[in-house]
């Protein structure tokens, strides 16, 4: 699974040379939290909500004229240059465990140097929900397995024949114990005993 099949596209960017003004309007009127900052075409900066808060934070309660003088501020004056970037074809994990590690909430996916997409937190949640079938009906089945490699053997045993919609497997550090989140087509939702039997609706 690659950052391009889940990216936000087209982009909502500014000009470098373009004002705060203009980037905060942006900001509310399509209800994002950064903006891509671009220069001849080329991504050269991120500019963030917080960024521009806290440059027009820094003249409240100052004369009038300072605010006007912070709003006509460029992007690129305030922008954060060089901004840490992802690639079309990169594993989507890559770009999870990027913004995990560098705690931001989004990265701009460039090719060939041109801004083509938004990988986001919302595009996470997304992609979660679709591969976990979370709006399909069916049933979920949650597993403990005692090893990795148990688990086809105890599908087989807890549902034969049933089409499996996801799987996801995670290690449980309280338990010690593997688990599996199984979903199922066309049951009802049940929690599966350490040697589960047969769902049933």
């Amino acid at each position: 699974m690659f950052v391009r099949n889940w990216m936000s596209k087209p982009v909502i960017s500014i000009e470098a040379d373009e004002c705060l003004e203009q980037a905060r309007a942006l900001m509310n009127e399509h209800r994002v939290r950064r903006l891509p900052v671009i220069k001849k075409d080329r991504l050269v900066g991120i500019l963030t909500r917080s960024d521009v808060e806290a440059e027009l934070g820094r003249s409240f309660g100052l004369a009038i004229e300072r605010m006007r003088e912070a709003l006509m501020k460029t992007a690129e004056e305030v922008m954060t240059p060089s901004p840490i970037t992802v690639a079309p074809d990169d594993h989507f994990e890559r770009a999870c465990t990027i913004m995990m590690e560098r705690r931001i909430s989004g990265i701009p996916v460039v090719e060939d140097g041109r801004l083509v997409g938004m990988i986001t937190e919302t595009d996470i949640f997304r992609a979660i929900v679709d591969m976990m079938g979370l709006k399909d009906p069916g049933v979920r089945v949650v597993l403990g397995l005692p090893t990795p490699d148990s688990l086809v053997p105890t599908l087989q045993k807890l549902a034969p024949g049933v089409a499996v919609r996801a799987i996801v497997t995670y290690h449980d550090p309280e338990t010690k114990e593997w688990k599996a989140v199984v979903r199922l087509r066309g049951r009802t939702a049940v929690e599966a005993p350490a040697d589960p039997q047969p769902a049933s609706k």
